[in-house]
């Protein structure tokens, strides 16, 4: 899976039926789906209320060719935080500064 890390150790994050808030700023598009849109019959697991991420947790969100498609990714909206040996490795557009996350290169 190809995520983006959106919450980092320290981070405040709130999770309702609107969408993800993080430090205050709710992330476009990020409302949980109740259905898969592949298998409308399966309920998609959900992560509700509000949660302050701890050492080595962080919070990944979907990213797709066009912004509306990040709503459709199965994100930490759905499975919460991962811990830091989840992260396989960084994926950096050309040009872009390399983030200071200690993860494998």
């Amino acid at each position: 899976m190809l995520k983006i890390v959106v919450g980092i150790p320290g981070d405040r994050i709130w999770v309702s039926k609107d969408g993800v808030t993080i430090n205050g700023v709710t992330l476009p598009g990020s409302a949980p789906r109740l259905r898969s849109s592949q298998y409308p019959k399966v309920l998609l697991p959900r992560v509700r209320g509000e949660l302050v991420l701890g050492p080595g947790q962080y919070w990944v969100y979907g990213r797709g060719a066009q912004p509306a498609l990040a709503a459709l990714s199965f994100d930490s909206r759905y499975f919460g935080p991962i811990a830091i040996g989840q992260i396989r490795g960084l994926a950096i557009p050309p040009g872009a500064p390399e983030p200071d996350l200690p993860c494998p290169r």
